[in-house]
């Protein structure tokens, strides 16, 4: 937390400690942070203990979220259909001028006739085209806001009854973790846990 340098691993009299390298380069570059990986782990399982307790503890809000991932994929249901009706519409268009162009061929048609009128079919595509483009990015953004919502659930069912952190829970649980110097007279420190989820 102080330099934003890595803590390295060192193991004395059988305990391994994470301890910022940079302080023995250089004092001013870092004040320094030290910490045994037993507290840190005791530390980061609290937290997570923590989370779970709240997770659980909050049905209502449970239930919100599941009402909020059932409206999109409501959402997600119609905006497939409008772009299914788009392409619909869209072949329609290039059926109408096709068909334009074979009455022109039979000089059913004049040649300004048949650019008037296909000009409002051209103009139709492009515009359908442009709303598939909309409801396509649309249709991104809901699948990323389900799967983050989705994410976060299993992640923590499938952890929520681990006693001792172990390194694939680190893998699967943590992003990063900042630790802070250890403040004179309470001898806490700050540490941020950055969750993946």
């Amino acid at each position: 937390m102080e330099c934003g340098y890595y803590l390295r691993s060192q193991k004395s009299r059988s305990e391994h400690y994470l301890q910022c390298a940079t302080r023995f380069i250089n004092k001013s570059s870092c004040s320094g942070s030290h910490i045994s990986v037993k507290s840190l782990a005791k530390t980061v399982l609290s937290e997570f203990k923590t989370l779970i307790q709240s997770y659980d503890i909050q049905d209502e809000e449970i239930n919100q979220n599941i009402v909020f991932e059932e409206r999109l994929q409501n959402d997600l249901d119609s905006l497939h259909k409008k772009v299914a009706t788009y392409y619909k519409k869209i072949d329609e268009c290039t059926a109408v001028v096709k068909n334009l162009y074979i009455d022109k061929v039979k000089l059913l048609i004049t040649d300004d006739e048949f650019i008037e009128f296909s000009k409002e079919f051209h103009q139709d595509k492009e515009n359908y085209q442009r709303q598939i483009q909309n409801a396509e990015e649309e249709i991104g953004r809901i699948k990323q806001n389900i799967n983050s919502a989705l994410n976060k659930d299993e992640i923590l069912q499938k952890h929520r009854d681990i006693k001792h952190l172990q390194r694939i829970h680190v893998d699967s649980l943590i992003d990063y973790i900042e630790v802070g110097k250890k403040i004179p007279k309470t001898k806490n420190r700050k540490i941020n846990i950055y969750w993946n989820f």
